[in-house]
């Protein structure tokens, strides 16, 4: 049964999210690596569940998959600004893990 997305959810969601890629846009290296950590985390849980239960992974975020993209390809783009953490192992298997669940 696919979850009901309520907009004012989705709205709240996507402000949230827009505040952390401004935030991490600005942030030291040392906040967009731990940062880097989280969701690096969140899209290998991601990429284990897709194996076992392919498309329906999206019925469990608040918000849809066009969605999540731009957040995970906007995250990306936040960590190599500024004090970028663009050289680190940790950031290039992020950009790993996005191409590989986003395409």
């Amino acid at each position: 049964k696919k979850k009901k997305i309520f907009p004012k959810t989705q709205e709240i969601w996507e402000e949230k999210k827009t505040h952390t890629i401004n935030f991490i846009k600005t942030a030291d290296k040392k906040t967009k690596m731990l940062s880097c950590a989280d969701k690096l985390s969140n899209i290998r849980s991601m990429i284990e569940d897709e194996k076992t239960i392919k498309k329906k992974i999206w019925n469990n975020f608040h918000a849809p998959e066009e969605k999540q993209k731009w957040y995970y390809e906007s995250m990306l783009k936040s960590f190599a600004s500024g004090e970028n953490i663009k050289d680190e192992d940790m950031y290039k298997q992020f950009k790993k893990a996005v191409k590989k669940v986003f395409g």
